[in-house]
């Protein structure tokens, strides 16, 4: 044993974890290390070991080179720029263009779909959950409603439609993720998407109302797992075609775990928010987001002193929708909209370009902060064994073997949520609640 080498965190990628920068002490290698920590939670690690062994390369390697932001930051004193290094809306603009690299991608589908549409070209959609033109007639419905949501809640109804125009990128991109390299957990959505609102033009061309919605909508869509939704339902549907389900059952099977989880879920959770009041829940940082709020506090004192200055001209430089120069936020979505499809170019023209540019997208979030260690490790595991038993191995050793792994993981959730059950009945409150 010994003591100077840390402890490694098993079940916690944040709290409990190894923060990198305590162990050094130059000032650059604290800039590089800063927020990023080292963990090892089996469950995650499972499942990364399952992902291809070039995208797990991606992510890590991608991470570590993301990293250099902050050192570049320390060294030549970029830090004086403000918004530097617009980490948060470089993962709005990398969600929207890995959207548009995949529409790219997909254009001859897409436009088969399209003459299909208007008649010109007959498509054979009878093996889909639904139609083509039921899911087109699906998405123009919810635009609709939240345009209409959008006058209702006074957030104007540009404002409601561009805010969740994102909304549906981003389940998107969240679904083209999760298909390519089986992201689990959460927190690798932008986790601050309202300042998409404020690249377009903010406070003032949407007013206080408009910013305040996208600002609460943000908070509750984006933080944590909602854009797990729309992943699953692809998975779903891609299960069904596997195991041959009817079209039909697949779609009805859809409709109840959407409904359970809402009337199911949603009435457990607010059960124990109202039996043991949500601030006394071991986690309760979902349902106190006062700190959310603080970009909006400070865009809200920025747009009272433009007023103060120039009533009559409130649309700055700085403000300007989508002025890439002068507007902090335009700023850092051309950036992740450009670096992402500068990737996507080098990765389709040299057959030898190592990074994919799935791993910038996931570079800038929270998750990779703590699971960059756990891809790192499945990669140098996937690696090993690749060279020494080749593909077959990894086909009929390591999947199996990490199959059961995540199987035991969740056995061992569902034991200790029973124990947890019959303790708290008894008036127990410490109990255990990790995640393997």
């Amino acid at each position: 044993y010994f003591p100077e080498v840390p402890a490694p965190s098993w079940s916690n990628m944040w709290s409990g974890a190894i923060r990198l920068e305590t162990y050094v002490t130059n000032p650059l290698l604290k800039a590089y290390f800063g927020d990023t920590s080292i963990s090892l939670v089996f469950s995650l690690f499972a499942i990364a070991l399952l992902v291809e062994t070039d995208i797990l390369f991606s992510i890590w390697a991608t991470f570590l080179l993301f990293k250099f932001t902050g050192l570049f930051g320390k060294a030549f004193n970029w830090n004086k720029f403000v918004g530097y290094p617009w980490e948060w809306t470089q993962a709005i603009g990398a969600f929207i263009g890995y959207a548009i690299v995949a529409l790219v991608a997909a254009r001859r589908h897409l436009g088969r779909i399209w003459r299909h549409l208007i008649g010109r070209e007959p498509l054979d959609d009878s093996g889909e959950i639904v139609s083509y033109r039921a899911a087109v007639l699906m998405i123009v419905a919810s635009l609709a409603l939240i345009i209409g949501w959008g006058v209702w809640t006074r957030m104007g109804w540009v404002a409601s439609l561009l805010f969740f125009s994102l909304m549906l990128v981003i389940g998107f991109t969240s679904s083209k993720v999760r298909a390519e390299a089986g992201m689990p957990f959460g927190y690798w959505m932008p986790y601050y998407s309202m300042f998409f609102v404020t690249a377009i033009g903010g406070f003032a061309v949407f007013g206080s109302t408009g910013m305040l919605v996208a600002t609460i909508a943000s908070g509750f869509m984006c933080v944590a797992c909602f854009f797990f939704i729309a992943p699953v339902q692809v998975e779903m549907m891609e299960l069904g075609r596997h195991f041959k389900v009817r079209a039909k059952d697949i779609g009805h099977g859809l409709w109840l775990g959407l409904l359970g989880g809402l009337f199911l879920g949603g009435f457990g959770l607010l059960c124990w928010a109202y039996g043991f009041g949500a601030d006394n829940l071991s986690t309760i940082w979902p349902y106190g987001q006062n700190w959310y709020f603080n970009n909006y506090r400070n865009a809200e004192m920025a747009i009272d002193r433009a007023f103060a200055a120039d009533p009559t001209n409130l649309l700055t430089p700085a403000t300007e929708p989508l002025n890439i120069v002068r507007n902090v936020e335009a700023k850092g979505v051309a950036i992740g909209v450009g670096v992402t499809g500068l990737l996507a170019a080098l990765r389709s023209l040299f057959m030898w370009f190592p990074l994919h540019p799935l791993g910038y997208v996931l570079s800038t979030t929270y998750f990779m902060r703590g699971a960059w260690s756990i891809m790192l490790v499945a990669w140098l595991i996937r690696l090993v064994v690749l060279r020494i038993g080749g593909a077959h191995s990894i086909r009929k050793g390591l999947i199996p073997f990490c199959v059961g792994m995540f199987l035991a993981c969740v056995v061992s959730i569902m034991l200790f949520d029973v124990v947890g059950f019959y303790l708290r009945s008894i008036g127990v409150t410490n109990i255990y609640s990790r995640m393997p």
